[in-house]
């Protein structure tokens, strides 16, 4: 219960691919830059600006994070692996990658190399492995991949569509993550 702080969206970035949230939660409540948001276990996104009384989180799905400054600049790319229900209770990894936002609620890998063994497909789970994200959140589920296919700019890896498991839209709250380790 002290790790993690419930709050309410209260607003939306304006159109259908918003990347932020406005929370009503701030540092008034102990919420402070880069902390993490999750969503029905399922990270979201991070802290990106912090009043008395509210706060504002860009989503993974963003895809401008990579030419933000700051704290967003972290969401430029999550390390990830791609993972593979081979029985009732194994998985199986098929290889790390670096998901990236892609906008309207999607994400993209494009880093995995066509030489792996078990090539990705629809269905896999991508798992959050990132040193720089905390260890209380690591190896929660991104997403599921959604269409696998060659990319066009590095013809030796695949371009992975990867759908979050949790649609901000369709939530009305989320956690905030308040101690990193």
């Amino acid at each position: 219960e002290r790790d993690i702080l419930p709050a309410n969206i209260t607003g939306y970035e304006a159109g259908a691919g918003a990347s932020l949230l406005k929370l009503d939660k701030g540092s008034v409540d102990g919420v402070a830059l880069d902390m993490v948001v999750i969503a029905k276990v399922s990270p979201l996104g991070r802290v990106v600006a912090v009043g008395p009384k509210t706060s504002t989180v860009r989503l993974l799905t963003d895809p401008t994070a990579a030419t933000a400054r700051g704290s967003a600049a972290a969401l430029a790319g999550v390390r990830a692996q791609i993972v593979r229900k081979s029985e009732p209770n194994d998985q199986l990894i098929v290889k790390s990658c670096l998901v990236k936002g892609a906008g309207g609620g999607q994400m993209i890998c494009e880093s995995v190399e066509t030489d792996t063994a078990i090539q990705p497909a629809p269905g896999d789970r991508v798992q959050l492995i990132d040193a720089a994200w905390p260890a209380k959140v690591r190896y929660m589920v991104l997403g599921d991949v959604t269409w696998v296919g060659r990319n066009d700019k590095q013809l030796l890896r695949y371009e992975l569509k990867i759908a979050p498991r949790v649609l901000p839209s369709s939530i009305d709250s989320v956690l905030i993550v308040l101690h990193g380790e």
